[in-house]
């Protein structure tokens, strides 16, 4: 049995505390508890990226040793004026494997997933192809059992988990050909948190379209607009569509960011050093995290979906 680490070691040791050594600070959501920690000690699970649903069952291995040797030079080379395309394909990668592949995706995608299977059993049983409830269960519509906890729909794992894998390099080359912002942060006082689901979501002016920012070291993030005129048929590879500026970001905006990375954490977050206001700052963005949100417009037979991510408090306000 293998030990996988479901967010790269090579990402997280940029986290480091200088002070620590090869330590960083982490701090758990769910208990509000503080502690040390190094990257081979966090962020893993047993066999993580096996999967048999593929004849290669380590096939997720092979993306990840691709993608992580190249970690630390891409992340050199974003700031500068030009990244060779397979540094850009390292950091397209690593954001595309944690949104699809790590715990956090794949509980959002499963959560997704069974939404649409229930909207479509939904939909058989209004057109009249399956069969009438059970009398033993009172002769309710599908919709009524689905409605009262009655049925539920559990979709396993490791087949998002699959899926997740045959749509990672389709999601590498769609974040590579978007709209890129290298945040830098030349406040040592405020660097950017990490945790263990470093791709956070931002709302944008169109409910439709969510950012994602991405912290890659304690000064530097990225945030990805994704490029809805994306076509597929150019500059796969070459990232020809890539565009990409390099700023500096107040210090307002790194709050929010933080904020932001830290709501959407599924439990653990890490920081390269610990100050006094990082303490009540964590504890009262602990009671958030990313859940799915399928919505639906129904206009006669026909539904329109919409199926995304949100922020969403998990517990009533922050803890003291």
């Amino acid at each position: 049995m293998t030990r996988d680490h479901f967010i790269p070691q090579v990402y997280l040791k940029n986290f480091y505390s200088q002070k620590l050594g090869s330590l960083m600070y982490a701090f758990r959501k769910s208990d509000l508890k503080e502690f040390h920690t190094n990257a081979p000690s966090v962020c893993r699970i047993d066999d993580g990226s096996t999967n048999d649903h593929f004849k290669d069952e380590r096939v997720l291995e092979r993306f990840l040793n691709i993608i992580e040797p190249k970690y630390n030079a891409a992340l050199e080379a974003v700031t500068g004026d030009s990244a060779h395309p397979r540094l850009i394909f390292a950091l397209a990668g690593l954001v595309a494997y944690v949104q699809c592949c790590s715990p956090t995706g794949v509980r959002l995608n499963s959560n997704l997933m069974a939404a649409q299977v229930e909207e479509t059993a939904s939909l058989l049983e209004r057109k009249g192809r399956l069969p009438q409830a059970l009398a033993g269960l009172g002769g309710k519509s599908l919709d009524q059992l689905i409605e009262a906890g009655t049925v539920k729909v559990k979709v396993k794992e490791k087949y998002i988990h699959a899926l997740g894998i045959v749509n990672l390099m389709r999601l590498a080359k769609f974040y590579g050909n978007s709209e890129w912002e290298i945040l830098i942060n030349d406040f040592a006082e405020s660097p950017y948190f990490t945790s263990d689901f470093p791709v956070a979501i931002e709302m944008t002016d169109k409910p439709s379209i969510r950012n994602r920012i991405v912290p890659l070291s304690p000064r530097v993030a990225l945030r990805i607009k994704p490029n809805i005129g994306y076509n597929r048929t150019l500059g796969e590879s070459s990232y020809a569509m890539l565009s990409r500026r390099v700023r500096k970001v107040g210090h307002d905006e790194v709050r929010t960011i933080n904020q932001q990375i830290v709501r959407c954490a599924e439990n653990l977050v890490f920081s390269s050093v610990q100050l006094p206001w990082m303490k009540q700052f964590l504890r009262n963005n602990a009671g958030f995290r990313l859940e799915p949100y399928p919505s639906k417009l129904r206009r006669g037979d026909q539904t329109l979906h919409a199926f995304g991510y949100e922020v969403r408090a998990v517990r009533s306000g922050g803890v003291g």
